[in-house]
């Protein structure tokens, strides 16, 4: 094979580094979108679970003053007694409600932006690696070259200063 081996060994070492970034570039496009994918539902996250819990705030509002008007239709003091009671309990109950819903929603936009930052530093791999495997490629192909072209000129780890000494 030898000497004229050795410009196939450098276009394959060129095609092989062309074929890396592109798939890097592939990658590291495929993680911003998942990125921004992640981003966006954490947000949504955000806006559902603050949308449920101002909705959630509204309905214990509404049932606080069902069940002041019917206890003053009854002839109830409001404010004090059995009534009153009810009514603290109802809106402490629908605080705490209100509470988890903020929770819930905030521990779901929390898990979609941990995959953000996952898929951010995916893109940021990919990035890297478009950037040096190519050069790796390039560097071992020039050296595989430059041993190939050595062998097909009659040299090579075989010939030694040994082998020229007569016996």
């Amino acid at each position: 094979m030898g000497a004229a081996a050795v410009p196939l060994m450098i276009a394959s070492s060129m095609t092989q580094a062309y074929m890396q970034r592109r798939a890097s570039q592939a990658a590291e496009a495929a993680a911003k979108f998942n990125e921004r994918e992640a981003s966006y539902r954490a947000d949504r996250a955000r806006a559902i679970g603050m949308k449920e819990e101002t909705a959630h705030r509204m309905r214990v509002g509404q049932l606080t003053a069902r069940q002041e008007a019917a206890a003053s239709g009854g002839g109830a003091i409001i404010g004090r007694g059995d009534p009153a009671r009810v009514m603290e309990s109802t809106v402490h109950l629908g605080e705490l409600d209100a509470r988890t819903l903020q929770n819930n929603a905030a521990s779901a936009a929390r898990g979609h932006d941990i995959q953000a930052s996952v898929f951010r530093s995916e893109a940021q791999d990919a990035q890297f690696m478009g950037q040096i495997m190519p050069w790796m490629t390039l560097l071992g192909g020039a050296a595989s070259a430059a041993g190939m072209y050595k062998l097909g000129q009659g040299g090579g780890p075989a010939d030694t200063d040994d082998k020229k000494v007569k016996r």
